[in-house]
């Protein structure tokens, strides 16, 4: 594969991973970004990662598309060097996730769709190290993935008007935790107590993309303590 620079709109562009493979394509966009992050050229404003892709916002006050486009290739997506490699690591959390909380909506309907206990699920789903693929949706939604294809489920066809903050749950292959309640229409099995996103807090994220997470399963003693020690009954 090559390097694909695409324009979007008339300050950005999108540079496409060079790799085949999730993870690896995940890999190269985030190098690229960290390499941006430290020219830290006068005419970058904005750069976001996704899971195979980086979008660049510029000045246009000072540079076009084919001058960014020069730079990229000189300075960074045309290099040989692997600028993944010289990325800071990424962070590893470990979230605890209550499985056992009435609002659960979904735990069963996952187990039957695969033909497994709900306790599978809940091991399934904690066995796994999720990596933190893309920021959106709400501040602090953090899409992690993938879950083995045993867990995946499509979106429900209509969301629900109100999911509860620290709702964990499920669409596709992808899962994720509701920073705070919010409408929604992937499937709940559970509730984790951390908060996520705090605009106090310097980064106001807890997750940022290219960390990894873990879940481990906690009581329902522990959620309810957990939760009022975080003191945001959102």
């Amino acid at each position: 594969m090559t390097v694909k620079i695409v324009t979007a709109g008339v300050d950005g562009v999108i540079v496409y991973a060079a790799v085949d493979g999730l993870e690896q394509a995940h890999q190269q966009v985030c190098g690229w970004q960290h390499t941006l992050e430290q020219a830290a050229p006068a005419w970058l404003q904005d750069s976001v990662v996704s899971y195979r892709s980086l979008y660049l916002q510029y000045d246009v006050q000072r540079v076009d598309h084919l001058f960014v486009r020069h730079w990229l290739m000189q300075h960074c997506v045309g290099t040989e060097t692997t600028p993944a490699a010289n990325a800071p690591p990424p962070k590893v959390h470990t979230l605890p996730v209550c499985y056992s909380l009435p609002d659960d909506h979904d735990r069963a309907r996952i187990a039957e769709h695969h033909g497994i206990s709900e306790q599978q699920v809940i091991d399934r789903h904690c066995q796994q190290e999720y990596r933190v693929y893309a920021l959106g949706f709400a501040p602090g939604f953090a899409f992690l993935g993938e879950v083995e294809p045993g867990l995946a489920m499509p979106r429900l066809p209509t969301p629900r008007q109100r999911v509860p903050a620290g709702a964990v749950a499920i669409a596709d292959r992808q899962t994720a935790i509701y920073p705070t309640q919010s409408p929604g229409g992937w499937n709940i099995i559970g509730r984790c107590p951390v908060t996520l996103f705090n605009a106090g807090r310097n980064p106001p994220a807890l997750l940022r993309v290219g960390d990894t997470v873990r879940f481990k399963a906690i009581t329902a003693d522990d959620f309810e303590r957990l939760w009022s020690e975080r003191g945001n009954h959102d």
